[in-house]
């Protein structure tokens, strides 16, 4: 299976492919220039191992919570793509992809959301998913809920596969998470309880 996964939601722009168990990544500090550095990334990752996007089983891309603009650009670059390529998309969870990438049984992930604020979600492992402790949100970092959970909740698990977006046809359950690049800066806290 060959995945491409693009994530802009923060200053870095990052690229990576997932292809039959090997992952090739890119990324560099973006600050406000990712429309200029993204599809030059994706090409020369693309011709590094030989591809076009037809030969893609999909693509993924880092949809939030993060830069408005930055998530905007991954989103529509993603749909270009695979619209005329006519791949699949799935878009994961930003916070998500940090809990993965934590490889850890519980993660708590937090972005700078700027302003005093930031975005906040926290999980806990559940076989090949993830269980949502804490929906991800927008908060001041004093408000933010504690790492564990003392009142009874509705079982909510995420299979690794996320959610479809309405364009796609059909059901595919990727491991995109861990391919979604989470290359951050000092500004991504993942911690472990």
């Amino acid at each position: 299976m060959k995945i491409l996964a693009l994530d802009t939601s923060t200053e870095y722009c990052s690229v990576a492919l997932w292809q039959d168990g090997g992952l090739d990544a890119r990324d560099a500090a973006a600050g406000q220039s990712h429309s200029q550095m993204l599809l030059p990334m994706v090409d020369e990752l693309l011709r590094r191992h030989a591809l076009t996007l037809r030969d893609l089983d999909g693509i993924a891309f880092g949809c939030g919570p993060g830069s408005f603009t930055g998530l905007r650009i991954a989103c529509g670059v993603t749909q270009g793509l695979a619209f005329g390529a006519g791949l699949p998309i799935v878009g994961v969870s930003t916070l998500l992809a940090l809990a993965e990438a934590a490889r850890s049984e519980h993660a708590v992930c937090c972005l700078d959301a700027r302003m005093g604020e930031v975005y906040h979600a926290s999980y806990v492992r559940l076989g090949e998913g993830w269980d949502v402790v804490h929906d991800a949100s927008l908060c001041a970092p004093a408000a933010a809920p504690p790492s564990y959970s003392t009142q009874p909740r509705a079982h909510r698990s995420l299979r690794a596969s996320a959610s479809f977006p309405s364009s796609c046809s059909g059901a595919m359950y990727w491991n995109v998470p861990r391919i979604v690049p989470s290359a951050v800066s000092g500004d991504a806290i993942v911690g472990d309880w």
